[in-house]
């Protein structure tokens, strides 16, 4: 992975949603990039850093006030531990369910959205599994909804398992009749 233009598009995220213009932010997060790829490692305050830097000379920073940053909620386990919530783990688990990628990185997005929205510091992976189901069929259909649950249920009881997934049956393509005449009606 390419630290550098996740780092600094995730940073300059936090700009924009402040309300800087949208058009801006591949060019933003593309000068980061060129400036902290040379250094390999870089701490998260040379970011912001930079960021402001750069967006100082474009726009009245001071004008904007402080911007919070904005931290992802966090996914609570039943023993009490966590771990951020990452659209990109979600999108990668909905592909397994069956979604196809463009799909489950919108269902992903707009998870993500919803709890930044309400504000949630933190959601439990039983909840957030529900609000994933529900987004799922609201979005997709009561299908793909139904594939999920199922497909959740099959890989939380513990247990092997084995799924064949199937298309429908093309029909049997017919020989040709001269094809099957050419056999019989050639002479030697």
């Amino acid at each position: 992975m390419d630290r550098g233009r996740s780092c600094a598009g995730s940073s300059c995220s936090r700009w924009f949603a402040a309300g800087f213009p949208s058009t801006s932010r591949f060019a933003t997060a593309t000068a980061i990039r060129d400036r902290i790829a040379p250094r390999g490692k870089v701490r998260l305050e040379d970011i912001s850093s930079l960021v402001d830097e750069l967006l100082d000379d474009r726009y009245d920073l001071d004008a904007l006030g402080a911007v919070t940053a904005i931290e992802p909620p966090r996914v609570v386990e039943e023993d009490g531990s966590w771990s951020p919530f990452s659209k990109g783990i979600l999108a990668v688990s909905l592909m397994g369910a069956g979604l196809e990628p463009e799909d489950a990185h919108d269902v992903a997005r707009e998870i993500e959205r919803s709890l930044l929205r309400q504000g949630r510091a933190a959601i439990d992976r039983t909840e957030l599994r529900h609000l994933v189901a529900a987004t799922i069929e609201r979005t997709d259909g009561p299908g793909p909804a139904r594939w999920y649950r199922v497909w959740r249920s099959a890989r939380d009881d513990g247990k092997p398992s084995l799924v064949l997934w199937a298309a429908p049956r093309a029909p049997a393509r017919r020989r040709s009749r001269s094809r099957s005449r050419a056999g019989s009606s050639c002479r030697a």
